[in-house]
């Protein structure tokens, strides 16, 4: 189906591995790029070295904007600034995100941590909630961890030793059923799963239960814009909204086979249906967006490995498909940069890049600005591309591993229109 595909990465600079979201309060996420640059200019990194390639690029063109690179044992702590004419400056160190040893999401300010026992939970510098009780972690490897903290407008949730618990934002938390975790909020509550299981819930605020959505789900995603429940069940797509169930289409009308069950992925307003042949992109109402066949992957190594970049005005979206082959222990091949116009019934591949996968694990990020996308994957490969002139492409190989601060981590976006993605 797909390869590796990353759409929150988790942090965890100590103890146990969980997952934060924010639930029902959708906000444009943003990222401190450190403090504004007064009278002191940035410093000018004199390395890396410009390879013969990105100086071509250099003397063909300028980027359309300037883009950030944000890296450093906690990711965004160090800041450096691609300019338009590909020199790269170094930016003031910014200050830690988040506290010390907090586990926490890009793309959210959302953090928690274990403070002396107690579960403490806050957005940015600030502390929004502290349990009143003591959740004691005996190791790392404990099953007796808290994981998948889930902030709400008015409450929040969380697992700890397989028992879901709910607490207001200003009170104590309270356990409220076994086996359960949390997906996240809507109108009037919180959607649940089971552990080992397919139904899936609707709790109030105070964690009773309020309807079963479903009893047999093959695959479900939350879209935190809408504070929706897509999932997939009986061969048809549904979606909930509080209690409100309704169908959307049959998989078959979608022409998306039943098994095995299509991935969904909320983009924003938009939704992917990843099939093991087709790719199809619903609109909120359930209207069709595009559809696509699922490029031909050649080779064990491969598949869509991006999740979808919407354009501006949601006029098309893009994502990236590997392909590749095994040499000796590692894979070698390339990734190809695809544009799906809205009412289009098949992608058109724009750019292709040459790859030395990673051998534990490849992705790739693409975000907008304009008619311009801006590639990047885990390999530290950058490009440029002009959406409406391909030959207009910037490739910048190399650029950010060649960074001091870049090992434990980064992030590359337009400057100005943050977006975390953890390469």
């Amino acid at each position: 189906m797909r390869a590796i595909r990353v759409l929150a990465v988790v942090l965890a600079a100590a103890g146990a591995v969980a997952s934060v979201s924010l639930g029902q309060s959708p906000r444009k996420h943003g990222v401190d790029e450190g403090p504004r640059i007064g009278a002191r200019k940035p410093a000018l990194i004199k390395g890396p070295r410009i390879s013969a390639r990105t100086r071509a690029a250099r003397e063909a063109g300028r980027l359309p904007a300037p883009v950030t690179i944000a890296a450093g044992r906690m990711l965004g702590t160090v800041i450096y600034r691609l300019a338009t004419n590909l020199s790269i400056h170094r930016l003031s160190v910014a200050a830690r995100p988040f506290p010390p040893g907090a586990i926490w999401s890009p793309g959210s300010d959302a953090w928690f941590k274990l403070q002396r026992g107690h579960l403490v939970v806050g957005r940015g510098r600030t502390t929004v909630w502290r349990s009143h009780g003591v959740f004691a972690q005996p190791h790392r490897n404990s099953a007796k961890t808290v994981g998948a903290v889930t902030v709400g407008p008015h409450a929040l949730a969380f697992t700890y030793d397989d028992t879901l618990y709910l607490a207001p934002l200003g009170g104590a938390e309270r356990a409220v059923t076994r086996g359960e975790f949390p997906l996240g909020w809507t109108s009037g509550g919180l959607y649940t799963a089971q552990s080992l299981g397919r139904e899936m819930f609707l709790r109030a605020y105070d964690g009773r239960l309020l309807d079963v959505i479903e009893r047999r789900t093959f695959d479900s995603a939350y879209a935190p814009a809408t504070g929706e429940l897509y999932f997939t069940a009986h061969r048809t797509l549904m979606v909930a909204h509080g209690t409100h169930v309704r169908r959307v289409a049959s998989l078959a009308r979608l022409g998306l086979r039943a098994w095995p069950p299509p991935e969904l992925q909320p983009a924003g307003r938009l939704l992917e249906l990843q099939g093991s042949d087709r790719l199809v992109v619903l609109r909120a109402d359930g209207s069709l967006f595009a559809s696509s066949p699922v490029p031909r992957i050649r080779g064990p190594a491969g598949g869509i490995d991006s999740s979808l970049a919407v354009a501006p005005r949601a006029s098309a979206v893009a994502f990236s498909a590997a392909s590749g082959r095994l040499r000796g222990s590692a894979a070698v091949g390339a990734e190809t940069i695809y544009v799906l116009r809205a009412g289009a019934h098949a992608a058109v591949p724009l750019h292709r890049e040459p790859v030395k996968f990673n051998p534990c694990a490849h992705f790739a990020s693409l975000q907008w600005r304009g008619s311009w996308l801006l590639y990047g994957n885990s390999e530290g490969t950058l490009a440029a591309i002009d959406v409406t002139d391909a030959r207009r492409t910037i490739e910048m190989p190399g650029v950010v591993k060649r960074l001091p601060d870049t090992r434990w981590g980064y992030s590359t976006y337009w400057s100005g229109q943050p977006r975390w993605t953890y390469l």
